[in-house]
């Protein structure tokens, strides 16, 4: 039975590495995403929105609510305390790596790749944080 681990990482370029030293670790490449707001480094030709809107904006939290769609289908209520430790994850810059594996040693193998490559505890995280 396939399932899904989902990581949180500070800076995109943290979980860039993780998908790298997971995919050398042997996980299929397709199984595995990142996670993170656009930035005008995507598009240039978008300005970067004010930290007050992208605060205050609802786009947060429906990039959010999406990205755990994909995982757990779209009529999947995320509560909202776990909402908001994402999306201010997000809001920080941070971004999230999502791998799919298909049994307890992938589950293993890919939880330690993740720790290695510096994927933080969320719940830590948003302590530190607040």
């Amino acid at each position: 039975m396939q399932r899904t681990l989902v990581a949180v990482f500070d800076q995109p370029a943290a979980a860039q590495h993780a998908i790298e030293a997971l995919t050398i670790d042997g996980f299929d490449r397709q199984h595995l995403s990142v996670t993170r707001l656009p930035t005008p480094v995507d598009d240039p030709g978008q300005q970067a929105p004010a930290a007050t809107d992208v605060a205050d904006s609802d786009g947060v939290f429906a990039h959010v609510r999406s990205f755990f769609a994909e995982i757990f289908g779209p009529h999947h209520a995320l509560q909202p305390h776990h909402l908001e430790r994402y999306s201010d994850t997000m809001r920080r810059g941070g971004a999230i790596v999502r791998v799919r594996v298909e049994d307890d040693a992938g589950i293993a193998l890919a939880r330690r790749t993740l720790e290695a490559a510096g994927a933080v505890d969320i719940e830590e995280h948003v302590a530190a944080a607040g």
